[in-house]
């Protein structure tokens, strides 16, 4: 099955930051001297000396008590969103995933961790369910929302 990855959206994240700059969402701003915090938008790792921003962010687009934030990055100039099938280099490159796929009701299906390299099949797998509506993939160790993955 074929699905669809994509990041925090243009618009989400662009209100995100401008909450941010007026205060309203807390959040630490880090200028990273290393490659190794990846931006949730456009779904790249930072290069050495890019601003980012680190705060809570709630991933659900919809109600649900399995709605839960959770810790992400976001460079702190505006990028692209990614929308492709191609995984994440971040996520090819290693670390355990938690998998899970949500209902229309935005109630947990089903849900795995697994490695980097069963990341794409689990997500294939999950959302071969008919009653699965959308993935959402986290990294198992931090909780961070990594993206989200929809039927293409």
């Amino acid at each position: 099955m074929d699905f669809t990855i994509s990041g925090v959206t243009s618009a989400v994240a662009d209100g995100l930051r401008a909450d941010i700059e007026a205060g309203r969402v807390p959040a630490e701003r880090r200028v990273h001297e290393d490659r190794g915090a990846p931006c949730r938008q456009c779904l790249r790792v930072n290069e050495p000396g890019e601003t980012m921003l680190l705060f809570t962010f709630q991933p659900f687009r919809g109600e649900s008590p399995y709605a839960v934030p959770s810790p992400v990055f976001l460079h702190a100039e505006p990028c692209s969103t990614y929308v492709g099938r191609e995984l994440p280099a971040f996520v090819r490159e290693g670390g355990l995933r938690a998998i899970r796929s949500y209902d229309a009701a935005h109630a947990i299906h089903d849900g795995e961790v697994v490695p980097a390299e069963k990341v794409a099949s689990t997500i294939e797998r999950l959302l071969d369910d008919e009653r699965a509506a959308y993935v959402h993939v986290h990294c198992a160790v931090n909780g961070c929302f990594t993206f989200r993955a929809d039927r293409a």
